[in-house]
């Protein structure tokens, strides 16, 4: 039996800690922004921001803003009609 010294050694794995991903988010109106706290820029995307809150935030589909738009001018409509 032989001796092998890399046997016998202690490793230790050193873990290298990754920058944790710094971002702030913005809104205005419909729209929102994301800033990268690092560089202090609006990140990069496609499609761009200003993205919009319901399609890229909420995940709605165009489709269906569309529809809860009409459907909240109706609604408000209706409202004003009966209080008028």
């Amino acid at each position: 039996m032989s001796y092998e010294p890399m046997d016998y050694m202690d490793v230790e794995v050193v873990q290298e800690k990754a920058t944790p991903v710094q971002n702030v988010f913005f809104f205005k109106k419909d729209k929102y922004y994301r800033v990268d706290l690092q560089t202090k820029h609006i990140d990069y995307v496609n499609p761009p921001y200003p993205r919009s809150i319901g399609k890229y935030w909420l995940g709605c589909k165009e489709k269906d803003i569309r529809k809860k738009i009409r459907n909240n001018i109706s609604i408000f409509a209706l409202i004003t009609k009966i209080l008028v």
